[in-house]
């Protein structure tokens, strides 16, 4: 119902648009999972309307709505992470959340993928921790089907790999209550009970041997 609603003000089907009440009704229908919610969110975030310009923010809503399978967000944020806007620029993510678009049958996305650089040649650097972006540190997220978890990171010495980890808080010693290994910077998780938990991201250069682990972040249910 929200996202019609927004729709409708979006389009000024009972009266004239009003972007801005649009905004505010996309965000809250985002908040709640919704993926087309939150492709229109970052959409409006990324071009200026109805809210202000926020290449970062909108990032973020192109992954929670590429996590879910919106190919048009996943060609967006590939185009961010090509050329660094909101995010680091990092060929390596760029070049999967593209190809990600294209196999989804966005064909202007192949072609966005032949420009970019090659990737990194093996080198003697460390891989980069991710940054955490979703869930937040010490958030109560309101339950959903699915989780999802959004990270950033830099370009990498090496080709790279990303490894989440969800830990429950509510058991002594705490224990891993999801993993999953992906070439991307958004999850969609599984659906958890109430409780208290903690995840973390660790970037994973398997060529050199290395990896590097983000700081644990806490969160409720």
């Amino acid at each position: 119902m929200l996202f019609a609603d927004a729709v409708a003000v979006d389009l000024g089907t009972h009266g004239r648009p009003d972007a801005e009440r649009a905004f505010a009704l996309y965000s809250q229908a985002a908040a709640l999972g919704l993926a087309p919610a939150q492709l229109n969110t970052a959409v409006m975030l990324d071009s200026g309307r109805g809210t202000r310009h926020d290449p970062a923010r909108a990032a973020t809503y192109y992954a929670l709505a590429a996590s879910q399978g919106i190919a048009r967000a996943a060609y967006d944020l590939g185009q961010l992470y090509a050329d660094g806007e909101g995010v680091p620029a990092n060929p390596g993510l760029a070049r999967a959340w593209l190809g990600y678009a294209a196999a989804r049958g966005i064909s202007a996305a192949a072609s966005r993928i032949s420009s970019l650089p090659a990737p990194p040649a093996e080198a003697g650097a460390a891989p980069s921790a991710p940054t955490p972006v979703l869930p937040v540190a010490d958030a109560t997220v309101a339950r959903q089907d699915a989780l999802q978890f959004v990270w950033t990171a830099a370009a990498q010495p090496a080709p790279a790999r990303f490894y989440l980890q969800v830990a429950s808080l509510d058991t002594a010693p705490p224990h891993d209550v999801f993993t999953a290994q992906t070439d991307l910077s958004a999850v969609k998780g599984a659906a958890l009970p109430h409780g208290r938990y903690a995840w973390r991201v660790f970037t994973v250069c398997q060529s050199l041997a290395r990896y590097a682990a983000s700081p644990w972040v806490p969160f409720s249910l």
